[in-house]
Formats: C-alpha cells, sequence, structure tokens
C-alpha cells in the first residue's frame, strides 16, 4: 500500500485482528516501510538481501491497541 508523505490511508482486515494474530508464527506484526523509488528501481530479491528498508515496525495487538492503531511514519 503506498501512503503519501504526510497522509494517513487507514487499513482493515476482513477479519477481526485478534484472529490475524493469532495466525501469525509470533505474536508480533512486522510491518516495513520503503522508498517507493526503492521498490521501483530494485528486484525484491535484492531489496531482501540488502535490507533496503526505511523503518521496520514490529507490533504485538497490544501495541497497537495503546497505539489507537496508529503508525506514525517517520
Amino acid at each position: 500500500m503506498k501512503v503519501p508523505p504526510y497522509e494517513r490511508t487507514p487499513y482493515d482486515s476482513k477479519e477481526k485482528w485478534e484472529k490475524v494474530f493469532k495466525k501469525l508464527p509470533k505474536d508480533t506484526l512486522s510491518i516495513f516501510i520503503f522508498d517507493s523509488d526503492t521498490l521501483a528501481k530494485y528486484s525484491w530479491d535484492r531489496i531482501r538481501s540488502d535490507y533496503n528498508i526505511l523503518k521496520r515496525y514490529d507490533l504485538s495487538l497490544k501495541d497497537l491497541e495503546t497505539q489507537n492503531w496508529t503508525i506514525s511514519y517517520p
């Protein structure tokens, strides 16, 4: 999902978030922030191997609830 700078974009799941978290290998959801130019320029294999990300968030269900379901970058 592409989110322009200084904008909010809601994202919801068709399933309840509690159920989504139960399906995860751990109790943590990882969210990665990428530069759109990086995604356009490099292959996914290269992005992964170089770990070319701007930010990574590892959030539990409780973390998201505490943050009022909001993730801000930067």
